[in-house]
Order: C-alpha cells, then structure tokens, then sequence
C-alpha cells in the first residue's frame, strides 16, 4: 500500500454502506417494517430488530444483509459499497429478469471469439469493415466484451488503425433477447447490439446476426442502425461474398428494377426459367425517388417538407426494422455451406 494512502477505517466503511441504504430506503419510501417484508419475500430471513439496531448504531451491516437490501433496492452490492460501479459494467438488480452472469446456463455455447462483419456507416464510404468480438467471463463474473474493429486505414507509420471497445453482455430470457453494451472511451463512443436468444445446450453458437445502434462514420455523425455478422469462422472471401446480401435492409416486399432483373437472367443463366416467371408477372409502375432530385422542385423548405411528407404516407415503407428467425437461419446455412 502507498504510504501517502491513509488506511480505511473498518467500522467508518460499514457506517457508509448503511448509510446508502438509508437514503436509497428514503428515495424509493421504503420504511423499515416496508424494508423486513420485502427482504421476507424474495427470501431472506430478515427481522425488524435488526434493522432498528443498524439505524441506532447498535450494529454493523454484515454480508448477509448486504446482499438482501441491495436485491430490494435493485443496486448492485458494489454500488452500497463502494458508492460507484466498475468503469464499463451496468448494474442490474440481484434477479432473475436479467442474466449477467457469465456462469448460468444460458450463456452456455455463447462465450468465445467471433469474427465480425459488417458495411461502413460513412455516407460517402463504400466499403466493408471486419473486425473480431470475444465474450468471456471476467474476475466479477460478468460475460465481458471486448470488440477489435479493422478501419481499413493506416496511420502516419503505415500501421493498420483499430478501434477497441469494451464492455458487456446481458441476456433478458423471457424476452428471447441478448444485448451487447460496448463503450470507446478514447473517442467518447458508445453503441449498442441486439440479437435474438435461444439457448444452447449441446452445441456452441456458430453464427449470429445483430443489428447495431450507434453513430454514422465521418464528419457529419448521425443516429444510425445497420446489421452485423458474427461467426465462429473466419470470414474468408466466399462467405463475405455469400452473406453481404443478407446485411442488407429490405421489406417483406423487395424492389428491384425490370432492368436489373434482366442483367441478373444474363448473369445467371441457371436461373433463366425461374427469373422470367417474375418478368412475365404485370408489376405496378414505381418510381424511384432520389434525394438529389429535391433540387428541381421549386419550393421552399416548408413546402418541401410537406410535399415528402405526403409522399411518404402514399408510400408502402415501414416504421420498424427487424431481424427475423430467417436472417439468423440463413446465416447459418450460409456459413455451414462455406465449410
């Protein structure tokens, strides 16, 4: 220890911790009698003259008790003790609603690395960024992420640039879902990554698709979402070629233009009788609206605004993007035929 340090006090700790469970206990209005059938319900053999001794002074909290109010009061245990929370870790209460640690069942065949694709967020950007995940158990527990990302670029040295976040795993199981928290604090960034759960029990988790929250690349940042791809496998050049299509957003519905879809019977010529029962079908007329476009009409910002608006409620476009059982399945099957 450093001798600068001044050494902690034992008796002044556990005073301390009490104290937080006091004034949470007088934020959330939770009296002492509120307190003992609370602890009583999630199972904790907790009694009235207990508390009142550790309001008086009388008695110092124990570990025991430690860990009945913070499952009450929804806290992590090292939030009442130390008054702060691990950097990169959220705290979820001490239930089951969510699952954060690495050793129950339902991380079982998730944990390990996977390889990471996925298209460039940059607007004027027109290319592919790899990168590689790993999900362990760390020293708390916890199913820790650590995410490596490949820019493509080289600094002034000629060394390849990578971006490494990290944080954690959070699995909701009624909600059949998985959640990804990374945080980048040398660049301030945070984002997000939500995947469908199921579990595994004799098999590791091969693959997975996940669609991401985070920011556009670039000088103009902006709110954006787009699909990843995780594999177990290394991502060679026939599986990157064969699962890019599957990253792209599209409705039920895809549109495809009458000349694209003839270029595509010349491309393909196995795939000449099925593609000319769709050219023999009578499609609606669409047309194709281009952003730049808006500088032929000659209206002012409000008038435009209105004039997009209306077209967009004529228009079949959704207000949700979601990731299916068919995405992840395909994947799979695309990457089980890579093999």
């Amino acid at each position: 220890m450093d001798k600068s340090e001044k050494v902690k006090d034992k008796l002044i700790c556990l005073d301390q911790i009490w104290i937080r469970v006091e004034e949470l206990m007088k934020k959330q209005r939770i009296s002492q009698v509120d307190m003992v059938r609370l602890c009583q319900r999630k199972g904790y053999s907790i009694q009235q003259p207990e508390i009142s001794k550790l309001k008086s002074g009388k008695c110092k909290i124990t570990l025991y008790q430690l860990m009945a109010f913070a499952d009450v009061l929804e806290v992590g245990t090292d939030y009442l003790i130390n008054g702060s929370v691990n950097e990169n870790t959220v705290v979820f209460p001490l239930n089951n609603r969510f699952i954060t640690n690495a050793d129950d069942e339902e991380f079982k065949g998730i944990l390990g690395e996977y390889y990471t694709l996925f298209h460039s967020t940059g607007e004027m950007e027109d290319k592919w960024l790899k990168g590689k995940l790993s999900l362990n158990r760390s020293s708390e527990g916890i199913c820790r992420a650590e995410f490596i990302l490949w820019t493509g670029e080289k600094n002034h040295t000629e060394q390849n640039v990578a971006k490494k976040y990290q944080g954690q795993v959070i699995i909701s199981k009624k909600q059949k879902s998985m959640y990804c928290i990374l945080i980048n604090n040398m660049i301030s960034e945070m984002c997000f990554i939500a995947f469908r759960f199921r579990p595994f029990q004799t098999i590791d988790m091969a693959c997975r698709i996940g669609l991401v929250l985070t920011f556009s690349s670039g000088e103009d940042r902006t709110p954006v979402v787009h699909k990843m791809f995780l594999s177990r496998k290394k991502i060679d050049k026939e599986m990157h070629n064969a699962i890019a299509p599957t990253l792209q957003f599209t409705n039920k519905d895809t549109l495809i233009s009458r000349k694209k879809l003839q270029n595509l019977r010349c491309t393909y010529p196995e795939w000449q009788d099925e593609i000319d029962k769709i050219l023999q079908q009578q499609p609606e007329e669409y047309y194709m609206l281009y952003e730049s476009m808006q500088g032929i009409l000659k209206l002012n910002m409000k008038e435009k605004l209105r004039m997009k608006g209306l077209i967009k409620e004529c228009a079949d476009m959704s207000y949700v993007v979601s990731l299916t059982k068919e995405d992840d399945d395909g994947a799979f099957m695309i990457q089980r035929e890579e093999n």
